[in-house]
């Protein structure tokens, strides 16, 4: 009998209810990014949002000393990306909330447009094409925010150290 890998080296992280889930992935880490996948059991629907390293890191900074929550209380965080294919702009959103004692992960992807700058922002007025929303207790969300920030501190010291072995094989090599 063949063995099964049950073992995803890719999730992180994973916070779920018993109708949707909130995935972290270190698949995108050699782009210095975090992905975050939202899913949906009964549509079976999901969609990603790439959150670049320092952004993310200081979000969990923030998770970890509270001061994100406060921040939340009065307003929500919200991060705006997108794409373009075959023509079409398509753009993002994650948005974070807190309503005690939980945290609202939204992820949601929608019609969009391309500023001046190249940015991606929604159309005004436009229909959400999906979007999917993960309540998460506050410790919950916090022991993610400071457990994938650390795996991120790992992956950068690997990555600098391996930058720098190979630069001193190359300086060392020419003499």
């Amino acid at each position: 009998m063949k063995e099964k890998n049950i073992f995803n080296v890719d999730k992180l992280y994973s916070a779920s209810t018993n109708k949707v889930v909130l995935n972290v992935h270190c698949s995108s880490f050699p782009i210095d990014k975090v992905k975050l996948r939202a899913a949906s059991y009964e549509s079976k629907e999901n969609i990603d949002f790439y959150l670049d390293f320092p952004t993310f890191q200081t979000l969990a900074a923030d998770a970890e000393s509270g001061r994100l929550f406060t921040k939340l209380a009065s307003k929500q965080y919200q991060l705006f990306t997108g794409y373009e294919r075959e023509g079409q702009v398509i753009s993002r959103q994650l948005s974070i909330s807190y309503s005690e004692p939980r945290v609202f992960v939204t992820i949601q992807e929608g019609p969009g447009r391309k500023t001046e700058t190249g940015a991606i922002l929604p159309v005004k007025g436009a229909e959400i094409s999906k979007r999917i929303s993960v309540p998460i207790d506050a410790a919950t969300f916090r022991q993610m925010m400071i457990y994938t920030s650390n795996c991120i501190s790992a992956y950068l010291s690997t990555k600098i150290s391996r930058m720098l072995s190979e630069y001193d094989n190359m300086r060392y090599s020419d003499k």
